[in-house]
């Protein structure tokens, strides 16, 4: 009946008002009166059809698991009756660094619970919101493609059946602005370098254009080039040195030469003055701390070359769909092999056994404690768990240096890096 009613209102009804509307005599013709009468008396059981439809529908996404699990993949609350039977280990934040232990160990069979005290959603510096119609980043601006392939193999996935990373450049290559503006503000000076932006290059070809910024700086900028080809160096130097025995790692190191040693032991601060006298170009150099979230004067020279150099190289890169597209990926991977992530539920207290020889628990704010039976992973950074989440006896005590020295298995403390 609903689909004659339309067809009728569709095929004939509708362009018959259309025609007679634009006949003078139409509220006076009995056709018209009747044509009205009629479609108006049939759309209202069509719209009431129509709408019962539509939420027997909404009914059934409602009672729809798979549905209700998407939409609250982030945003599950905690509750006692929702915690597996048996926990091996409780991840307490639920930042990159936090959903990535969870995920590997999830992969390897665990039973892993993680801990989020945010009141709305998972996921530290990939959390977005809205404004005026728009979505920002609260956290994440732009990584860079080696996290395509590491995302990959902390999800046990391809990386084509990841989410997918578009390079971020403009028509020219460009990746990023650096400006750099002088003491006194109120300076205006159209050749002053302080006022032309660089504009950094997809594979470093805004080189030719700092050589040419720079005329009489070419050996500074040559000796930054040096310094910075070694300290990537020192990357993979490290990366081989994990692989040797404990027995042989003292006697590697000691090999090694003292120039390549000195771009991770000293901070930028320290090394570039050395070896650079434009102050400027020191400046440029390290202008791109702001994405290791540590000043020049306090990261090691390596970070500092990294993210100048290893950027433009390289590329950024940005997920699509918004960097929440990361801890859904990372979140997915946890509860499919057996894992549950959860807001709401603030940890306040690491507990040990009674002969403090190891962590075994953890007491929320609400009084409640959840045991594990492998151990505790704090992705809460370090001084806010040494100085928050353990007791100040249990600092004291001989045991619990033991513990960090020699139980890593027991206690780990888990640096979140975005």
């Amino acid at each position: 009946m609903a689909s004659f009613i339309q067809k009728y209102y569709e095929d004939y009804a509708s362009p018959l008002l259309g025609q007679l509307a634009l006949n003078d005599q139409f509220l006076s013709t009995p056709l018209a009166f009747a044509v009205t009468a009629f479609t108006v008396t049939a759309l209202i059981p069509t719209s009431y059809l129509r709408i019962k439809h539509t939420l027997e529908e909404l009914s059934k996404q409602t009672n729809d698991p798979t549905i209700r699990k998407k939409r609250s993949l982030l945003h599950e609350k905690f509750h006692e009756s929702k915690l597996p039977e048996k926990i091996d280990y409780i991840i307490i934040g639920s930042g990159m660094g936090g959903l990535s232990s969870a995920a590997i160990l999830a992969r390897l069979g665990y039973k892993v619970v993680v801990l989020e005290q945010h009141h709305d959603v998972v996921g530290g510096g990939t959390h977005m919101f809205d404004l005026k119609g728009y979505s920002f980043d609260s956290g994440l601006h732009y990584t860079v493609p080696w996290s395509i392939p590491l995302l990959a193999l902390t999800c046990l996935k391809k990386p084509k059946d990841c989410i997918p990373f578009d390079l971020m450049t403009e028509d020219d290559g460009t990746i990023d602005r650096l400006y750099l503006t002088p003491h006194n503000t109120t300076e205006k000076n159209e050749k002053n370098n302080f006022l032309n932006p660089l504009r950094m290059k997809y594979h470093e070809s805004h080189l030719k254009d700092l050589y040419k910024q720079y005329p009489n700086d070419h050996e500074d900028i040559n000796n930054f080039i040096l310094l910075s080809n070694r300290s990537m160096n020192f990357v993979k130097i490290f990366l081989f040195s994990r692989l040797l025995p404990k027995c042989l790692q003292s006697i590697y190191w000691k090999l090694i030469p003292s120039s390549i040693m000195e771009t991770a032991q000293s901070t930028a601060e320290e090394l570039l003055p050395k070896y650079i006298k434009n102050k400027q170009l020191i400046s440029i150099f390290s202008s791109m701390w702001i994405d290791t979230g540590c000043r020049p004067d306090n990261a090691s020279f390596m970070l500092t070359a990294s993210v100048f150099r290893g950027i433009s190289l390289e590329g950024g890169c940005y997920p699509r769909g918004g960097s929440t597209e990361l801890a859904k990926e990372l979140v997915t991977t946890i509860e499919s092999n057996g894992g549950k992530v959860f807001i709401r539920a603030n940890v306040e207290k690491i507990l040990f056994n009674d002969t403090i020889q190891r962590v075994d628990r953890v007491q929320l704010k609400n009084g409640q404690i959840i045991h594990a039976l492998k151990g505790i992973i704090s992705a809460t950074g370090y001084h806010n768990t040494m100085n928050n989440l353990i007791d100040a006896e249990v600092m004291e005590s001989s045991c619990f240096l033991l513990i960090v020295s020699y139980e890593p298995f027991s206690f780990c403390l888990l640096f979140d890096i975005l």
